[in-house]
């Protein structure tokens, strides 16, 4: 048989400050789920739609409601 690899899922809700940069963010959840530093990550919101951490992803800022 071989080998399979699960990739850890975490459920729940997550919010960063607006000076998080996305390095910040890939090394808190490393950090938070034990994963090494370099792992690649996936985000998804609830409805299973795809969340940007890319480096190149726009600044922070703060909601207009």
């Amino acid at each position: 048989m071989g080998s399979s690899t699960q990739a850890p899922s975490i459920s729940g809700e997550v919010i960063f400050s607006k000076y998080c940069n996305s390095k910040d963010i890939m090394d808190l959840f490393c950090i938070a789920t034990g994963l090494p530093r370099n792992t690649t990550i996936s985000l998804l919101t609830a409805d299973n739609c795809m969340v940007s951490i890319d480096p190149t992803m726009p600044a922070n800022t703060e909601r207009q409601d």
